[in-house]
């Protein structure tokens, strides 16, 4: 990693603490040493540093080299060329459900209501597992994925053949992102028989779910969630994990981040729960005015050692592992997206956006591959390292953004809005000023 990043420090009410990007490591410091660092960022004087602060030339020397040194000890994540960590399958164009808050267009997107057919999903399989010996993660989405069904066990059946043909090295996992409207018998089959793997949408109490989750009648359906969620639970051990889009609506209930991951946990043992910020239009009832609770959530999150706050399992876990990822995220590298309709899309979020289109099943040829996989392909091109927005920023090395919030928010999938960079630089600070804290 040739570009470097110096010390980073982070001021908390009773802690502060030293951070370098290019190696994850952070430590406690006291006033004292957190001025003199100031001033040495600052380039004052040697000379003026030791007078000032009454300290020997060897001690000046000493925090002048700690905080100027920018040696990398971090993993780069390569896309590998012979596997590919994601397939997103967008099986159905339409939805039973008409959410607030929803970026799809109430699961069209900018299409006609409809369902992918067989012949376009037996055409994307093909063409992904003929190119890639190995795909981690096939993923059923919609619109609501539930609403066709034959699919999805198409999908399973097809995998499985895979597996006893020896066509591939292992199973991908087969996951499914779900409204919770569907626990038929036929779909609890389907989840038993090809160790589906579910995540469930839901807003956390019903008081909430109700506001934001509604059927197109206008009606809230947490009742009917929960039921549905517990039947599953019961009878598949699935959903195991739950996405949460937290709104203005919560804040008004007074419902905090951590009540919302405590909620599910309590209510149905789902332990793996991704709560993130709405996005929203100017004006909109439910967007959020600030982002406080999200930070509010983390001291108590790392002081009573809870997994269930996947946001801040993400930064634990680089810090762990000493992963970082030069780009944005995965979306046109490792994860690629297929529409109802076939189009193929760097990530679901971007289905139908034209401009974003890389090209349909049917026309795939060896041309469109190469022009995927060159590294001259803008996805692969991107430098968060380099990049003007990011490459000055203490956070560059950890932060994971979205391309999908970036089109939304900027109208260019490689800038972030500013909110969005402000907001992943406070849960990284957060985190580690509160790892410090518990460290008495």
């Amino acid at each position: 990693m040739e570009e470097n990043m110096k010390a980073h420090i982070i001021e908390g009410a009773n802690t502060n603490v030293l951070y370098f990007p290019n190696s994850y490591k952070f430590f406690k410091i006291d006033d004292l040493t957190k001025n003199i660092i100031c001033d040495i960022h600052e380039e004052m004087n040697k000379s003026e540093i030791i007078e000032k602060y009454n300290i020997g030339e060897e001690d000046y020397y000493d925090l002048h080299q700690i905080v100027n040194d920018t040696t990398s000890s971090l993993t780069e994540l390569q896309a590998g060329p012979k596997g590919l960590y994601k397939l997103v399958l967008n099986i159905t164009n339409e939805c039973n459900l008409n959410c607030v808050y929803c970026y799809a267009n109430g699961g069209t997107y900018q299409s006609d209501k409809g369902v992918m057919q067989r012949e376009v999903l037996e055409q994307a399989l093909s063409i992904f597992f003929n190119r890639y010996n190995n795909i981690g993660v096939i993923q059923l989405f919609g619109g609501e994925p539930t609403l066709n069904l034959n699919a999805i066990a198409y999908v399973g059946a097809y995998i499985e053949q895979k597996l006893q043909n020896k066509e591939i090295d292992y199973k991908p996992v087969l996951c499914l992102t779900t409204n919770g409207m569907c626990s038929s018998e036929k779909f609890i089959d389907l989840v038993n028989r090809y160790d589906i793997k579910l995540t469930v949408s839901i807003d956390g109490p019903r008081s909430v779910t109700n506001q934001t989750r509604l059927a197109n009648t206008g009606a809230g359906v947490a009742d009917i969630l929960e039921d549905n969620i517990q039947k599953l639970r019961a009878r598949t051990g699935q959903p195991q994990s739950a996405e949460v889009t937290f709104t203005q609506l919560h804040v008004e209930q007074d419902i905090e981040v951590r009540e919302v991951v405590n909620y599910l946990g309590t209510r149905f043992g789902i332990t793996d729960v991704h709560v993130s910020p709405v996005s929203a239009e100017e004006g909109a009832a439910y967007k959020l005015k600030n982002r406080d609770s999200f930070l509010k959530a983390i001291p108590e999150v790392i002081r009573n050692k809870e997994d269930g706050y996947m946001l801040v399992n993400r930064i634990i876990d680089n810090l762990r592992t000493k992963r970082m990822d030069r780009h944005i995220c995965n979306a046109g590298t490792s994860i690629y997206s297929v529409s109802s309709s076939g189009d193929i899309y760097p990530c679901f979020m971007l289905t139908d956006v034209w401009e974003h289109r890389l090209g349909n099943v049917n026309s795939v040829d060896e041309e469109f591959w190469s022009e995927l996989e060159s590294p001259a392909n803008p996805f692969r091109r991107f430098d968060k390292l380099k990049n003007e927005q990011c490459k000055d920023c203490f956070n560059n090395t950890m932060c994971n953004g979205c391309m999908g919030i970036n089109h939304f928010g900027t109208g260019d999938i490689f800038k972030s809005p500013e909110e969005e960079c402000s907001f992943l630089k406070g849960l990284t600070e957060q985190v580690l000023l509160a790892l410090c804290e518990e460290d008495k």
